[in-house]
């Protein structure tokens, strides 16, 4: 299940002052599925993710599109709302602004291989031991 999903709806839960007992009452829905889906073991069929955003008052459209991303048309490629407007922000700033959010995201981009890489020799080293 998707991560982000299963934190909206327990946030939605949470927020709404209810225990998952109070959810099994109100929606009938038993206490170890409600468990399950907001540990992310099972997912909600589309009829009960949109009763318990019904009850959560949570905007549905919303949290699909951030959880899953949206398609760009003649691609492999989802982009999700908070992603867009890091990009509105980033069209916004100079020159200077936009080098600077560049040099940070290659430092991060490079760190991030670096240490995937570096994890990747341990477990084959770990491996070779056993």
């Amino acid at each position: 299940m998707n991560e982000y999903l299963v934190a909206q709806l327990k946030q939605g839960r949470l927020d709404k002052g209810l225990k998952q007992s109070d959810v099994t009452k109100l929606t009938g829905i038993k206490n170890t599925t409600l468990s399950n889906y907001e540990n992310g073991i099972t997912e909600p069929n589309i009829d009960t993710f949109l009763q318990l955003c019904e009850l959560y008052h949570l905007n549905y459209a919303t949290i699909l599109a951030e959880a899953y991303g949206l398609k760009i048309s003649g691609t492999d490629f989802n982009i999700k709302p908070s992603e867009m407007e890091h990009i509105e922000k980033y069209r916004k700033l100079d020159d200077f602004g936009r080098e600077t959010i560049d040099m940070i995201i290659n430092r991060e981009t490079d760190r991030t291989t670096q240490a995937k890489e570096a994890a990747d020799i341990i477990k084959q080293l770990l491996h070779q031991e056993s």
